[in-house]
């Protein structure tokens, strides 16, 4: 009989989360820290057979993946072999009753004889705002935000938290958790920063240091991730000196006090006009008037991930808030290939536009270097 271990700690969450599961009033839903748990899992294990000489291929890596965690697909349906226990928390938001965000007011709905004027552009900025879908009246505005005021989980919030798992694979969890904590975020839909968590050992100390010692597992040249359709390893690389690749790895250029202004420096108001005007820039397209998003566009901005984190990386007395960015390439679709929409062209040398892509993310964000 295999035996089962468990991994005690803890999640704290740097920035809000919004947790988009349904009917879980009883507590918070496994689902969202799973999924995070098998995207962070995923480049373990590709990282893993990298070493041993043979990338898997996309099959292989979904068996491995549905024999550990578990797959509907199939007859029969494979069980997990890895169970998610959340614990007490005091927390209200946690357990998913009333929400309580600061940053987020509530809405009052109109008495039945009250005349309300509705200004459906601000209706819709805010629904837009949480990843919601504005819907067709200002009532049902009001049952859909109070639904997601419910399910927001507010910066600093704590949840103690274990794996349960096969002893064997002890160490493959270990390390995702490494990972998560190095740059693990819970899905939003802006890629700002938002969702950002950290993981706790059971004294409350960070589960690992951010060394770039701790990321060598995942990390691939970047010309060789384009090799494969899909993101499973941290960019590097060369510094052209001889010296060690460096990971496609950045830093906002100073601490915030607030993670607010944090989510809003790495890239001024718009989280993603940062990345178009710098792509544009890298092929040579005028970054004036309205933003031009190509296939490969969309595409590789969508790679270029988030995460706010609290550290002490400058020498300040007390923590603040950094900023920071990673890219995580693999190769544009046969389809985006050879279908470019709205007559647009794509560059003749993809290889060339992320290289300077990435020399422009040198300017307007600092180059991860600590040990």
């Amino acid at each position: 009989m295999t035996r089962e271990v468990e991994i005690p700690f803890t999640i704290r969450f740097i920035t809000p989360a919004v947790l988009k599961e349904v009917d879980h009033a009883g507590g918070c839903s496994a689902p969202p820290f799973e999924r995070l748990l098998r995207r962070w899992w995923r480049c373990v294990e590709m990282g893993r057979s990298r070493k041993l000489g043979a990338e898997l291929d996309s099959q292989e890596l979904g068996r491995r993946e549905a024999s550990f965690f578990g797959s509907l697909h199939g007859d029969p349906t494979q069980p997990s072999t890895v169970e998610i226990i959340f614990g007490e928390t005091d927390s209200p938001i946690l357990k998913w009753a009333e929400g309580t965000s600061k940053k987020t007011p509530a809405l009052r709905e109109p008495e039945e004889d009250e005349e309300v004027d509705v200004d459906r552009k601000a209706v819709d900025g805010m629904m837009r705002s949480l990843g919601l879908v504005p819907l067709d009246s200002f009532r049902s505005e009001i049952e859909k935000r109070e639904k997601a005021r419910e399910k927001e989980i507010e910066a600093g919030e704590t949840l103690r938290t274990v794996i349960r798992c096969p002893e064997e694979r002890r160490e493959e969890i270990e390390s995702t958790l490494g990972l998560i904590h190095w740059l693990g975020a819970m899905e939003n839909p802006y890629r700002n920063g938002l969702g950002s968590l950290d993981i706790l050992r059971e004294d409350g100390q960070p589960w690992c240091s951010r060394s770039l010692a701790g990321l060598e597992p995942i990390e691939k040249p970047w010309t060789k991730c384009l090799d494969i359709a899909w993101p499973h390893a941290l960019g590097t690389e060369a510094t052209g000196d001889g010296g060690a690749d460096r990971p496609l790895l950045w830093r906002t250029k100073r601490g915030e006090d607030d993670w607010l202004d944090c989510t809003m420096a790495l890239d001024g108001k718009d989280p993603i006009r940062m990345i178009l005007l710098a792509m544009r820039k890298a092929d040579g397209t005028s970054t004036d008037g309205e933003a031009r998003e190509d296939n490969w566009q969309r595409l590789y901005k969508s790679l270029l991930r988030f995460k706010v984190i609290e550290d002490q990386l400058d020498g300040e007395d007390e923590p603040k808030y950094y900023g920071i960015a990673y890219h995580m390439p693999h190769t544009l679709s046969s389809e985006t290939h050879n279908a470019p929409q709205d007559g647009t062209a794509l560059p003749t040398d993809v290889r060339q536009v992320l290289a300077d892509f990435y020399t422009e993310m040198d300017v307007r964000m600092h180059r991860w270097t600590s040990p």
